[in-house]
């Protein structure tokens, strides 16, 4: 009676009930194994309920887990962690069994690369091969006497081709005398053609245009993207998305172009949520900002990151408003050259 009357009031204690009731009492005799259909020498209370252990009576085998005395399957929490521990076993085999599939994956593409590399290096060395051979054959057809000739040119010294004309009367002796003129390629029909340092000053000529027509302008920059271009993120993220990779790309293009030029960047976020995380919220997407510039080229020392988080403050004295898009990044390009 006192370990029931002891199990009870500790029972009602914890389900905060004012009155103990039978079924908290019935609850604790079945937590107590006090069945009440049987005498107390027969129940299993107390250790001194039993006078005599039962020769015929099988004794009960100890369970595979040792459980903790006071962790019951029967309880929830028992039953949750059951659940968790079976949730947990199946995602360690699920990763391990992901991970062997994925190097054995990575292995088969290796070894097909290899293959391929392997099939083309031959292939190339066998062309090589065969238009080194096929050379010497067409170079002997070419340059083969005919009858009557006198004489053989030195190595430097070319021999005209069967299809060149030359002035009659000309001797052997006084072609090898003559200097050797190599053809100019792409010569004009007019005999007149272009020298390589000809060649050269329109290549760079042609060069300097076309980098002066690919040249950004800041003017060209505040009349695509506005005077402070702006690039935008999601809720709670600080990974730059969609339009934000073409407007950086145009404003790295105009800091290689003008090294001189100084970035701020400036991280906002709207005023949900507590200040401190906004404020390092901000402090991230500026410096993503940052990190994909530097990755372009620009140089990190001319560019500063500023979090302003849910403030107003904006570049120049100006304010920021809180209508509209507020998870950003504003950018002030200041260019000593505009």
């Amino acid at each position: 009676i006192n370990i029931i009357c002891d199990q009870a009031l500790l029972t009602g204690f914890v389900k905060e009930k004012r009155h103990v009731d039978e079924k908290i009492v019935a609850e604790c005799a079945g937590e107590l194994k006090i069945d009440p259909g049987k005498s107390i020498e027969e129940s299993d209370a107390t250790p001194e309920a039993r006078t005599e252990e039962k020769a015929d009576e099988p004794q009960p085998k100890p369970p595979l887990v040792a459980w903790p005395p006071n962790l019951q399957l029967k309880t929830p929490l028992g039953v949750a962690l059951v659940v968790v521990l079976i949730i947990w076993i199946g995602l360690v085999v699920t990763f391990i069994f992901n991970r062997q599939s994925l190097d054995a994956t990575n292995n088969t593409m290796s070894k097909s690369s290899d293959t391929t590399n392997n099939t083309m290096s031959k292939r190339s060395v066998e062309e090589t091969t065969q238009a080194v051979t096929a050379a010497p054959e067409s170079s002997g057809n070419a340059q083969e006497r005919q009858p009557g000739e006198k004489g053989t040119l030195d190595g430097a010294k070319q021999r005209p081709a069967a299809n060149e004309e030359t002035a009659p009367g000309v001797t052997d002796d006084q072609l090898s005398a003559a200097p050797v003129v190599s053809p100019v390629a792409n010569e004009p029909a007019g005999g007149q053609g272009v020298t390589d340092e000809t060649q050269a000053l329109e290549t760079k000529a042609s060069t300097d245009q076309a980098a002066a027509e690919d040249r950004i302008s800041l003017d060209f920059i505040r009349k695509t993207y506005g005077r402070y271009p702006e690039v935008f993120f999601e809720l709670n993220s600080s990974n730059l998305e969609g339009a934000a990779y073409d407007t950086l790309g145009v404003i790295s293009r105009f800091c290689l172009q003008n090294p001189e030029a100084i970035v701020i960047l400036r991280g906002y976020t709207d005023k949900s949520g507590l200040r401190a995380y906004n404020l390092k919220l901000s402090e991230f997407r500026a410096d993503m900002v940052k990190t994909y510039l530097v990755g372009k080229g620009v140089n990190a020392e001319s560019i500063t990151t500023m979090a302003i988080g849910p403030d107003a403050e904006g570049p120049a004295g100006t304010t920021v408003p809180y209508d509209g898009a507020r998870r950003k990044v504003l950018i002030e390009i200041i260019s000593p050259s505009s």
